[in-house]
């Protein structure tokens, strides 16, 4: 069963990479941060996972996933 998303809508908007996660990866989000202009400053996760920075956006997120959840970057594409 996919973990229940606890995400507000603002927070699931800002992230652009939000539609390209599975429904695992997306209740894996405990929390978005938003700076001031509306962009992803941080994201929490629920994951014994490390995590990697985005080489786009800095924002980190656990290191198997192949896209970012803040900027949407295919990781995959990038090496």
């Amino acid at each position: 069963p996919a973990a229940k998303v606890t995400l507000t809508a603002d927070k699931i908007s800002a992230l652009k990479g939000w539609e390209s996660l599975t429904a695992e990866q997306q209740g894996i989000i405990t929390d978005v941060t938003i700076d001031k202009s509306g962009k992803v400053a941080d994201i929490k996760y629920d994951t014994e996972e490390g995590v990697l920075a985005c080489p786009q956006c800095r924002i980190p997120g656990p290191e198997s996933w192949t896209r970012c959840p803040a900027c949407n970057t295919d990781f995959s594409a990038a090496q």
